[in-house]
């Protein structure tokens, strides 16, 4: 009789760790099952094409020294005919809202040198080019440690704070260098000089693949990123049994069981499966709850960060010639009630159904500790949403015309704030899993690599 195995969560995570369990298992001896509370598969991956191609979730994908599951996963699916690349004069002209004026960041080293906003950082720099240090970075640090050390308070508070709420939601102060940023951390990590090993060492090689001729290096798909998490869902629709608006409420684990499964997972309308494996991909604030014994460490489970997406689409281009580029930033000393902009239409202009339409992309929420202004998500309303957005718009772009779409989205809850050792953490947690469910437990998702989907892929 073919044992069973049981994937815990539809989005990307869960949906690849089928994929690859499907493709290297033999069917005669597994059957798959997957579990998904929502009605819709993809997870945080969620693209809306009615009208316009609106991201609800993440937006692009880049090629770095995770990215080749992705790009693997993408021939897999045969979709690379749908890849798109970021539009190459504009996806490098970003900026950065300072003392309430949009200001352009460097994008070569002659503009670094020159640019009023990173001039001053550079007696930093050269000193710590020159300045010998007793080690190198061996222990983990928290991100705004790291760079206020090296760069400076101002550079810190500018330019890297205002990077990390746009990625993480979080406050640089509180989360992990090492889990946030892990290629930053291997740098400094091997050379005295962090600045000289990001210039001159050597680069990771699993950046380099036959396919990365028709990958770019930032880029998405025509129809938007919901085009993997739709092509994987199709593949799997006759090799894995895809439970859908059905979670699960419990788990019971069969200690020494020879006989029977050793998993029996209730669901929340009543009905029960046995399992002899389970591949979990549910966040570490879901998980625990539903797990005869504990295996997380507390602070796994209780620091998340909620995002708000607001979409904009306008029948008309609204961004000004000057200001057009991939989007800006905003760091919390502006003490604003957004986080970024993005500018998809400029972006991607392929995926524009119309000549001069203008899509954009208004973020808010993160961590509430970084500064007063911050929206919280669970007290506002989406009309609310829609006019913090619109009211920033008008002040920063001087936009004043009517969107013609406008699509709010809450994202409760999605992204863990890794802290300092959340390395540590993860291993341990896992250990503890194989220790006490006999390795018949597998834990997988955004909780433990982070949020970035090709993390995600490389780690189902």
């Amino acid at each position: 009789m073919a044992q069973h195995i049981c994937v815990l969560g539809g989005g990307i995570s869960g949906l690849s760790t089928a994929h690859y369990l499907r493709k290297g298992l033999d069917p005669s001896r597994y059957r798959i099952s997957l579990i998904e509370k929502q009605n819709r598969l993809g997870g945080w991956v969620d693209t809306d094409r009615d009208g316009f191609v609106f991201e609800k979730g993440p937006r692009s994908l880049r090629k770095s020294a995770v990215a080749q599951p992705m790009i693997r996963l993408i021939q897999d699916m045969n979709i690379e005919g749908q890849v798109i690349g970021a539009d190459k004069e504009y996806v490098g002209k970003r900026f950065i809202l300072l003392d309430k004026q949009l200001r352009q960041l460097p994008s070569s080293i002659m503009e670094f040198l020159t640019s009023n906003l990173t001039r001053p950082i550079l007696p930093k720099i050269i000193k710590e080019i020159f300045t010998p240090r007793s080690s190198i970075l061996k222990d983990d640090v928290t991100i705004h440690e790291f760079f206020t050390e090296r760069l400076g308070e101002h550079a810190t508070s500018t330019l890297i704070e205002p990077m990390v709420l746009g990625i993480y939601g979080g406050n640089a102060r509180n989360l992990s260098l090492k889990s946030c940023f892990p290629s930053m951390f291997r740098t400094a990590s091997q050379n005295r000089s962090f600045i000289l090993g990001s210039i001159f060492g050597p680069k990771d090689a699993s950046t380099k693949s036959p396919l990365d001729q028709y990958i770019p290096s930032v880029y998405s798909f025509q129809n938007g990123l919901a085009t993997i998490t739709d092509a994987l869902e199709s593949s799997l629709a006759s090799k894995v049994n895809l439970i859908r608006g059905n979670g699960v409420q419990s788990l019971k684990f069969h200690e020494n069981s020879t006989s029977t499964s050793s998993w029996k997972i209730q669901l929340e309308n009543g009905e029960t499966l046995d399992a002899d494996y389970i591949f979990s991909a549910l966040p570490l604030d879901v998980l625990p709850k539903i797990l005869p014994k504990p295996i997380a460490d507390p602070q796994l489970e209780s620091k998340w960060s909620s995002m708000g997406v607001v979409n904009f689409g306008f029948s008309r281009q609204i961004i000004p010639k000057n200001l057009r580029g991939f989007g800006y930033l905003v760091p919390p000393k502006e003490q604003e009630t957004i986080l970024g902009v993005t500018f998809d239409s400029i972006t991607f202009p392929q995926q524009n159904q119309r000549e001069n339409e203008t899509r954009v992309t208004v973020m808010m929420g993160g961590d509430p500790s970084i500064h007063s202004k911050t929206v919280q998500l669970e007290k506002v309303s989406d009309a609310d949403m829609e006019q913090i957005a619109i009211d920033a718009l008008r002040r920063h772009l001087g936009v004043l015309d009517k969107p013609d779409k406008i699509m709010t989205t809450r994202c409760k809850n999605a992204i863990i704030q890794m802290p300092l050792n959340h390395d540590r953490l993860i291993r341990d947690m896992r250990s503890q899993a194989d220790a006490k469910y006999n390795k018949t437990l597998f834990l997988t998702g955004a909780s433990f690599l982070g949020p970035a989907l090709n993390d995600c892929v490389s780690d189902s």
